[in-house]
């Protein structure tokens, strides 16, 4: 188990906008104005689909973080319960600000390897065995988007603290994920209750909901609702 599941950081570098409302928001950029690390181990976690009263475990994610040259590899793997590996992502973060380098993603819909440069994302993408060119703008500061649950952990939880983390998919392009700490609430997990921040993230047509351990800023579990249904995931 890594320290702290993933991140421990000495701060992040946050800007301040207004909302229509007049609130403050953080927009969480990977400028490097702060240095962020990584714990360098492996995590994983159960997911369940949840339909009514039933629970069904579909995924296992293992998520390994190792020290390269460059940074920091980040390789998330989704295991069905047979044992099979169903996709593969593989992210390089710089050190320090954790801005992305490159990704690989791998999975039955076919793959993509790209990489961060000047302000773009170029590489290549393959469906179906039909390979093409990627070459698309990058936001500024952008993180990349499967880091930004990694992120918000670090980040000065408290109640009614809101933000929005400025991301880039390498499929779907600039996905900015706005979020708000709902409260905090005692979670029982695998027979361990710790007190967590209660944390929403807007996924667009869905909705996050994560419990993040206030004192060690582990993920104690999220359920995400989307129109049908519900999946959970849990620390295995």
């Amino acid at each position: 188990m890594r320290t702290s599941a993933g991140l421990i950081a000495a701060g992040i570098a946050l800007v301040a906008v207004v909302s229509a409302g007049h609130a403050q928001v953080d927009t969480v950029r990977a400028d490097g104005a702060v240095r962020l690390q990584l714990a360098v181990g492996v995590d994983s976690s159960h997911t369940y689909a949840v339909r009514g009263e039933e629970r069904r475990r579909i995924m296992t994610y293992v998520e390994t973080i190792s020290e390269v040259p460059e940074g920091y590899l980040v390789v998330g793997e989704n295991v069905r319960p047979d044992g099979q590996s169903f996709s593969v992502d593989s992210v390089v973060v710089a050190r320090g600000s954790l801005a992305p380098l490159w990704h690989s993603d791998h999975s039955p819909a076919g793959h993509m390897d790209v990489r961060y440069d000047g302000g773009r994302l170029t590489g290549t993408s393959d469906s179906a065995g039909t390979a093409a060119p990627v070459d698309v703008a990058v936001q500024p500061g952008a993180f990349d988007y499967s880091m930004a649950r990694m992120v918000v952990n670090q980040l000065p939880l408290r109640a009614g603290y809101a933000g929005v983390i400025v991301a880039h998919d390498i499929r779907r392009g600039a996905v900015p994920l706005p979020f708000q700490v709902l409260g905090e609430e005692a979670v029982t997990v695998a027979g361990r209750t710790a007190q967590a921040w209660k944390v929403e993230v807007d996924l667009g047509r869905a909705r996050a909901i994560r419990w993040i351990d206030q004192s060690t800023r582990e993920d104690l579990r999220m359920v995400v609702t989307f129109p049908g249904g519900q999946m959970v995931a849990e620390p295995n």
